[in-house]
């Protein structure tokens, strides 16, 4: 088992001393093997791992005072993470949401001539009540989702005509209010209810 193995495995079984781990993976790099290194830290810890290379490595402020990476070793990682996330490459992980505990059962908001409030609340999902005038309707919202698009969001607007830019304005206005990212992926499906019935138990 090579030094680098060495460290992953340390930082599997000692997370705790994480920081003092990622310098030392950190002292590992050269220009050849950059690459690899990076790629072999755990994805639990990447995120974390890319941001420690910055709060630590700019401007030469390091963990110790006798650091064991250079400043060349973390402008080759840094130079790196710029690339990637610039490229596509790499995307931050999802950060869970729960809606409830965010208070979205309360939440009211406007959109154009409609009015929106919260119709129901889980943790993953959220459905809003939209009126405008006369006409009723409902948007919901499910996030995070299993697989590669992690938002989706039914639209059912009743005598509504939306163009594509008003569609994304309205999503990004919704994720907006929950607090998830402008640029977040979604499948969106806007229709026209036809003949809708309510039905109430109690």
């Amino acid at each position: 088992m090579n030094m680098l193995d060495e460290l992953i495995v340390r930082l599997r079984n000692e997370p705790h001393f994480r920081k003092a781990i990622f310098e030392r993976i950190t002292a590992l790099v050269n220009p050849d093997n950059v690459g690899a290194i990076l790629s072999k830290v755990p994805g639990e810890f990447q995120e974390e791992f890319r941001l420690w290379v910055f709060e630590y490595g700019e401007d030469g402020v390091f963990i110790g005072a006798d650091p064991i990476a250079t400043r060349e070793q973390f402008r080759l990682l840094r130079d790196l993470v710029v690339q990637e996330q610039s490229s596509g490459k790499y995307k931050p992980p999802i950060v869970p949401i729960n809606f409830e505990e965010q208070g979205v059962a309360r939440l009211r908001f406007s959109f154009g001539t409609s009015e929106f409030h919260c119709a129901y609340c889980t943790p993953r999902s959220v459905g809003f009540f939209a009126e405008d005038g006369e006409y009723r309707g409902w948007i919901d919202l499910h996030f995070p989702c299993r697989g590669r698009t992690k938002s989706f969001v039914n639209v059912g607007l009743a005598e509504k005509e939306f163009d594509e830019v008003e569609i994304k304005e309205l999503i990004r206005a919704i994720f907006g209010y929950l607090g998830l990212p402008p640029d977040q992926e979604f499948q969106a499906v806007f229709f026209k209810p036809l003949d809708p019935k309510i039905v109430v138990q109690t």
